[in-house]
């Protein structure tokens, strides 16, 4: 067995160069990056791939207005072609633009893809639907809080599904479709109420009327995931002017993702293709991070099987989580509150153990 896994372990490039997100904390985990630990070996691997390696782009002011304004120009077009389509906003239409490179012939083919599947996809009933009511009841797929910064927290956890179970792959990934949409959702709508809060701090001539409107934003923000049809939950306005590109901006209408897949963990590589296809071609730009865990051997068995279904933009994302059971990754990124409903609920110590992510106060 230790023989098969280490044939399946990731071979290291010779000539890695390793460097921090742009937006990792200034003090990173003890062996986060070490040549012999299990994400390390695995940020080597990946490490060519870009995006959370690479930095930042040193684009001088002059070439990042042209990027700017390519990318206007592209959503424009999209917007004049698509904007009356139901479920497309603005904001929407700046991602796929985003996802192509701003390239309008391939965005306008996603977007066009993207409406056929929404088309054959929606409505979702759990109530008309036992296989969907199944597996969401299963919680293979549901929130689990929000991060540091506000984004929605999602949470897979491979292990409660499993293909002995016999359920439909088409169910599972209409389940998940469902968090996915209350997800979009609320994370538009902490954005939104992010802004809204920034304007307040430079004017105060409206503030009983913003007052108002953010109870309505907060409304909006919990919205659960059986109330995500398209057509039972208002879309966020949209911006009318784009003032950065989405690929910049790493907090607006993003979620962060933790894939939970412990050793023994079944690994239905149909829903894995499923789940990576419909994430990548619907829900462009949305994924800030994705952390898996627990990491050791068979995490990086996982990861080989994993990665292929993946873009490079979405590999580029994916933190494998060190130190065990309660990685301080996690810990970092996200309030104890979500690690509790997220990692402790799955995976108690034993009684008689004392769990830190338990015992710590939240500071």
């Amino acid at each position: 067995r230790r023989r098969a896994v280490d044939m399946m372990a990731v071979e290291e490039p010779l000539h890695a160069e390793l460097r921090e997100p742009v937006d990792a904390s200034e003090d990173a985990p003890a062996g986060w990056f070490s040549e012999n630990s299990g994400s390390g070996r695995l940020v080597r691997a990946v490490s060519g791939l870009g995006g959370w390696f690479s930095g930042a782009s040193g684009d001088d002011d002059a070439a990042s207005q042209a990027r700017l304004e390519a990318h206007a120009a592209c959503v424009e077009a999209l917007q004049e072609r698509f904007g009356s389509e139901e479920g497309v906003t603005r904001d929407s239409l700046a991602r796929f633009a985003a996802a192509r490179g701003d390239k309008l012939d391939a965005a306008a083919a996603m977007v066009e893809k993207h409406l056929a599947w929404r088309a054959e996809t929606f409505p979702i009933d759990p109530d008309a639907e036992p296989g969907v009511a199944g597996a969401v009841a299963a919680k293979i797929f549901k929130r689990a809080g929000v991060d540091n910064d506000g984004r929605p927290v999602l949470l897979f956890a491979a292990s409660k599904h499993r293909t002995s179970d016999g359920r439909e792959t088409r169910d599972v990934i209409r389940a998940m479709t469902l968090v996915m949409e209350a997800a979009v959702r609320e994370a538009q709508a902490v954005s939104s109420h992010r802004d809204s809060c920034a304007k307040k701090t430079k004017t105060r001539d409206d503030e009983e009327a913003d007052e108002d409107s953010q109870g309505e934003d907060d409304d909006a923000s919990f919205a659960s995931a059986e109330s995500a049809n398209p057509e039972e939950t208002s879309p966020p306005p949209d911006a009318s002017a784009l003032t950065h590109h989405p690929r910049d901006d790493c907090l607006t209408g993003r979620f962060s993702l933790i894939l939970y897949a412990p050793q023994g963990t079944e690994l239905d590589l149909r829903l894995v293709a499923a789940l990576a296809s419909t994430f990548q071609d619907n829900y462009p730009e949305r994924l800030h991070r994705l952390y898996a865990t627990p990491t050791g051997a068979v995490t990086r068995v996982v990861w080989e099987a994993v990665r292929p279904f993946l873009s490079q933009s979405v590999a580029s994302k994916v933190v494998l989580a060190s130190g065990g059971r309660r990685p301080a990754e996690l810990r970092q990124a996200m309030p104890l509150k979500t690690l509790r409903e997220a990692i402790v609920a799955l995976d108690p110590f034993d009684e008689g153990e004392e769990d830190p992510w338990d015992a710590e106060d939240e500071t």
